[in-house]
């Protein structure tokens, strides 16, 4: 009988692990949509890019974050900056507002 029970939660479980995984993620939902518009933008190799240079796992940064650099290269990308240079600009922006956040949070905690 407990083998039956035990059985039973495991499958249970499953189905609900497996529904859990199904569920559409909007906010993935939202970085596939950005990706796409930046690669008709110019290419499948540039969205890459900008994904393994700006996504919120390699920074100190969230999601949402991550998403507002993709939005703000699109921009750039539509206002005719070139590929090359928008990723260096978006890339630079992260990258200064990120060390602004740290230092602001040294002086909060005053160390310095």
């Amino acid at each position: 009988m407990k083998d039956i029970i035990a059985e039973q939660l495991s499958t249970i479980t499953k189905l609900v692990m497996d529904a859990s995984l199904k569920r559409p993620n909007p906010q993935v939902n939202q970085e596939q949509e950005m990706l796409t518009i930046i690669a008709n933008m110019t290419d499948y190799e540039t969205a890459n890019k900008a994904k393994d240079l700006l996504h919120s796992e390699k920074h100190t940064y969230d999601f949402h974050v991550y998403l507002h650099w993709l939005s703000e290269l699109s921009n750039l990308l539509a206002r005719g900056v070139p590929k090359d240079e928008a990723l260096i600009i978006i890339g630079s922006c992260a990258e200064s507002k990120k060390f602004a956040s740290l230092y602001q949070n040294l002086i909060n905690v005053g160390i310095l």
